[in-house]
This record gives structure tokens, sequence and C-alpha cells, in this order.
């Protein structure tokens, strides 16, 4: 009989260890006693974890298991921070966020013939699916837990005079019921940094029966990253106003971070000037920013900031009341606002621009132009 027919592990039930975790209440009664956890909207940070356990199964079959994973998360709110019963703060992570490793390592005798065969389950790779941040305000702890996949298992067989290697799917880990994630006492404010060191628990593997001892840190701070500035592409002519200019941004960040979700806004820089306005004008002079905010696409950019005017104002300073070559300008700073939900300035007050000529237009958005012809 090969080694392999005695294997504890029959996929794809499973898996050696993992973590669930019963969704905080998302009741609003009494924020007050959540405190100012309640005003975190996301936390960004860091966590580790190891586990290692063995088994000896008698007759010379024995058993290990070796786990490694590390992450950087970006943990949003789930709903909404529920108080009294907790508040929690969930993401879907990249994979490229988290990295490790894990393996099996099951030896069997032969028989007959003596010696031993070993089997060996790895996979270069074990990352979080998922992540949840709970604090519960009533009882004083926090949790977090990481929800775990991993890459496809590469399985070896070696002795019995034989060799194999083939692969298995991905496995989720699923928690055996009768363990939970460690509870810590919870800090009385968010403060600028949770740090969670060397928190210590153990778990039964429910497919083997083998406890492995785990080993958490984690560093959480509300999450804020700040673009270094952002690049301005002509997209076009809008459909709605041809007049006028469609830009499109994209964000820049040194470390590669991701903004996607979050919210930017313009905010009036001041200086604003009309030199098309008159005494008596149908058209409302240009005193400053309609105030425009945009969603970051996934892939950094966000659009549209339309720049320019009205067909109907270019009518009327062109034709019905002469004026052209006249203009505005307004000074625009550009804000965005984090998982924290505080707001923050990023990259250069830009210029913006419509001008308005006797036969065209012109849009300007911070020292790029586009023109047409009117008539």
């Amino acid at each position: 009989m090969p080694a392999s027919s005695l294997l504890w592990l029959t996929w794809p039930v499973v898996v050696f260890i993992s973590f669930f975790a019963i969704p905080a209440n998302a009741s609003a009664a009494d924020s007050s006693l959540c405190g100012s956890w309640a005003s975190v909207s996301g936390w960004k940070g860091n966590y580790n974890l190891t586990g290692n356990g063995t088994s000896n199964y008698g007759g010379g079959a024995s058993a290990t298991v070796s786990y490694s994973s590390s992450g950087t998360v970006h943990l949003m709110v789930f709903d909404s921070p529920g108080c009294p019963a907790g508040a929690q703060w969930a993401a879907l992570m990249d994979s490229g966020n988290a990295n490790g490793s894990a393996s099996y390592q099951l030896t069997v005798p032969c028989t007959p013939g003596g010696g031993v065969a070993t089997e060996t389950w790895s996979t270069s790779q074990v990352a979080s699916g998922h992540a949840d941040l709970q604090v519960d305000s009533v009882h004083g702890s926090i949790v977090f837990f990481p929800y775990l996949i991993s890459a496809p298992f590469t399985v070896t067989t070696v002795g019995c005079n034989s060799r194999s290697s083939y692969s298995l799917p991905a496995a989720f880990f699923t928690l055996a019921f009768s363990s939970q994630m460690p509870k810590i006492n919870l800090p009385s404010e968010p403060g600028k940094t949770i740090s969670i060191q060397n928190s210590q628990f153990s778990a039964l593997d429910g497919s083997t029966g083998i406890t492995v001892n785990w080993t958490l840190n984690f560093t959480f701070t509300p999450d804020c990253d700040v673009p270094d500035d952002e690049t301005t592409a002509w997209h076009g002519w809008d459909e709605t106003y041809d007049t006028a200019s469609d830009w499109k941004q994209t964000l820049i960040s040194g470390t590669g971070a991701s903004f996607s979700g979050l919210m930017v806004k313009e905010v009036d820089a001041g200086g604003a000037g009309d030199t098309c306005y008159f005494d008596e004008s149908a058209v409302g002079k240009i005193t400053g920013l309609s105030g425009g905010t945009w969603t970051v696409n996934d892939d950094n950019t966000w659009a549209y900031d339309t720049v320019g005017w009205a067909p109907a104002a270019v009518l009327y300073y062109q034709v019905l009341k002469p004026r052209a070559p006249c203009g505005y300008t307004v000074h625009q700073q550009m804000q965005i606002t984090c998982y924290d939900g505080s707001q923050h300035n990023y990259g250069p007050v830009n210029t913006l621009q419509g001008i308005i000529g006797e036969n065209d237009v012109t849009s300007i958005r911070a020292g790029h132009h586009a023109s047409r012809r009117t008539n």
C-alpha cells in the first residue's frame, strides 16, 4: 500500500488551522460607549503569525505542521462601528500585501520491508484573503483575525521504493471551533498605535488532531496614506458642455500605495479673478471653485475635473455682450480623505483657467492646455 493512502488529510476537507469571527453587532445603540474608537474609520498596519505542532501517532507514524504568514493590512469600517457590542473593521487583502509558507510532513513506516516513507505538503504562499479587527468596548477586549488562504500545495512522497510528486488546489484554513483567537486587553483610546507583541495561544487542528502553538504580532495605526502628487491628462471636451475640457488625474505615491475607494476633493486656495464679468452681466461672476469631490478608481485615477465655460456663457461673451478675449482664473488645492476620516492636502496648488477668445476657448489645468474653435 503506498504511504500516501495512509495520510490523515483527505483533500479537500483539509486544513490545519484558521480563524473564524462572529461578526460584531452593528447596533448603533449608545455610541458613547465606544468613545474615540467609533471615530476611527480605518486602520493600517502589519501582522506576523507563526505556528508549529507535532504529533506521534504510534507505530512509527508521526506528523509535523509548520506555518508562517505576514502582511500589510488596510482595514475599513465594516458596515458601521456598532456600539455598545463592538466595532469592527475589515478588508479584502491583495495577495501582494501578504506572504508566507506552510508545510505538513507525515512519516509512515513501510510495510512490509521496513524503512519509512515521508510525504511532504508544502506551499510558498500563505496569505490573508480577508482580515478583521474587532473591538469589544463593553468587555474591554480587542481581537485581530487574519483569514487565511494558501497557494496550491506541492505534494511529494519519498520512500518505500517509490517517489512521486503532484499538486493540490489552494486551501482555505478553517477554524476548529473549540479554539478561538485570543482576546487582548483594549487600550483606553485608539491613540497613534496599537501594538501587540508575541501573543501566544494554541489551537487544535481538527483534520489532524495536532495541537498547533501560535504566536501573533500586530501593529495598527489610524490609516492615512497621502499622495505625493498627481498627474493631469486631457480626456476630451465635455459631452454636456463642449466648451469645457475634462481632465483625468492619476495619484502618485512613492511607496506604491493604493488609494482606491478613497475620496478626493478640491478646496479653494483663494485669489480668483474673472475678466469677463461686468456689472449687470447675465452670467454670474466666477469667485472660486465649485467644490467638487471624486472617488479614486482601482488604478489610482480620478475623473473628471471639468474646467471651462458653459456654451451659453461663451456665446454671451463672444456675441451678445462681446468681452473676448477674457477669462477666469481660480486656484485649487486637492485634498484626500483618509481611511481614518482625516483630510489632508496633497500636491501643489493648481491654477485652473477658462479663457474665451474671439472665436475659440481654452481650458487650462495645472499647466496643461486644450483649445478649440467655437465659430
